[in-house]
């Protein structure tokens, strides 16, 4: 049986419009409380995806705004990271840092006709989501301009609401290869988008100016890699931050919110922990793991695709190459009489053999969005350390400062910058929308 190494299980409260009335208060009491907010969103498509990389960044984000303003958020996941304390433990002189997570996945339904992707459907079905429920249990809202003469506006606006309160938060705001995330929740649950990019651009500026971080940038930029989409990267630092914990290295404890036994049923649990393995790693036949989708995490031939598209053995598939590489080193050292260094490359090497991950095959926003969180504390904290910065409450934005602001692009090799330009102003919608916001909230 395989031994728990690092035990994970994430606790994922299910936010529908049957319960929001009792939950509002609590995610926005976590909101205001963390250190940063992750955001993910389920969409119900993203139209023609060649549209979406044009070489124009213009072209692009027009293609973006029509598909917005036609399709809907299906989901939206919010984890919400608080802390990031650094302990020491004084039996293992092995200093650590805890976190604590609440992570809400908000089932939504857009009472506007809204066009769907059958592809993204698909995919979504394929990965457990409930559409049954979303339909039945989503929280109804509407989209583009507020609208002053419905009834009942503060009740029946919650996911605006929420969006207000993300941004009274002041919170550094974290997404991966999020500007498709941003141009929908804009135009879903904020106001119409602007026509231009600069505009929509001075407009974020102002609605998240605690800072907006991609961690699929992160991941280029800080960690050097060059395949990035979430899971992998989730799954990869989860690996390394096992691996720390057991040589006795600096590492990352995650910790849960004890929630009351009353929203247990509202709570769905998703394991990640890391396991031992028991087999040896060279009985794996790396001919079973599916090449389009470890490249990638997608893989065009779907459910029909006869191999691997578990994440767990692209990584174990990686590992047997970089086991492959230090055995041919350590017997040029052993040759080399170099047997001190041999040693610790054995026990480096030991514990790659036997890690694996599992977890449910569950798709949703919100463990999208602690998985993105994960990300982004990992990095903090490992660059925190690296740039001697170091201090007992950590800052999140240690060492990811040249970051900020900064979005992956598709296809380009540099990043679009969420800089307000000299030459462009925020929206007379949104600067409107601004000053009345930030009047009430004085007043209150």
């Amino acid at each position: 049986m395989s031994a728990i190494l690092q035990p994970c299980k994430v606790a994922v409260v299910i936010v529908d419009k049957w319960n929001i009335h009792q939950l509002f208060p609590s995610i926005v009491h976590a909101i205001q409380s963390s250190t940063f907010v992750a955001l993910d969103l389920e969409l119900s498509g993203l139209g023609n995806r060649q549209d979406l990389g044009a070489s124009s960044l213009d072209d692009r984000y027009n293609s973006l705004s029509q598909v917005a303003a036609s399709r809907a958020i299906i989901a939206l996941g919010i984890s919400c990271f608080h802390g990031l304390q650094v302990f020491n433990d004084e039996s293992t002189n092995t200093e650590y840092t805890t976190v604590m997570t609440q992570t809400f996945n908000l089932m939504t339904l857009c009472n506007e006709a809204y066009t769907v992707d059958p592809e993204s459907l698909q995919f979504l079905v394929h990965h457990g989501f409930n559409f049954n429920r979303q339909y039945s249990s989503g929280i109804p809202f509407y989209r583009g301009d507020d609208k002053i003469d419905g009834k009942n506006e503060r009740n029946d606006n919650f996911l605006r609401r929420l969006i207000l309160e993300l941004m009274k938060s002041k919170k550094p705001i974290i997404v991966h290869n999020g500007l498709a995330d941003l141009v929908f929740l804009y135009q879903n649950l904020y106001l119409q988008l602007p026509l231009k990019l600069d505009t929509f651009v001075a407009d974020l500026t102002e609605m998240f100016n605690g800072g907006i971080y991609d961690t699929k940038y992160i991941a280029r930029m800080k960690g050097d890699q060059s395949t990035t989409y979430l899971q992998y990267i989730f799954r990869k630092l989860q690996r390394e931050n096992a691996r720390n914990l057991i040589n006795g290295n600096q590492h990352i404890v995650i910790k849960q919110c004890d929630y009351p036994k009353a929203l247990s049923s509202t709570i769905d649990h998703v394991d990640c922990s890391v396991y031992s393995f028991d087999l040896d790693v060279n009985t794996f036949k790396p001919n079973d793991v599916c090449q389009p989708f470890a490249a990638r995490g997608f893989c065009p031939s779907g459910t029909e695709c006869s191999k691997s598209h578990n994440i767990d053995d692209v990584l174990r598939l990686e590992e047997q190459t970089m086991i492959n590489k230090r055995s041919k080193k350590r017997k040029i050292e052993v040759e080399n009489n170099e047997a001190n260094d041999n040693s610790k490359i054995k026990i480096c090497n030991q514990v790659d053999q036997n890690l694996t991950l599992h977890r449910s095959g569950i798709h949703r926003a919100g463990f999208d969005a602690y998985m993105t969180g994960f990300i982004f504390a990992y990095y903090s904290l490992k660059h925190n350390y690296q740039d001697g910065e170091r201090n007992e409450s950590i800052s999140p934005i240690l060492g990811l400062k040249d970051c900020r602001n900064r979005m992956h692009l598709n296809r380009k090799t540099i990043p679009l910058q969420i800089v307000k330009s000299q030459f462009a102003k925020g929206s007379t919608s949104h600067q409107k929308k601004w000053k009345k916001i930030l009047i009430d909230d004085q007043s209150t």
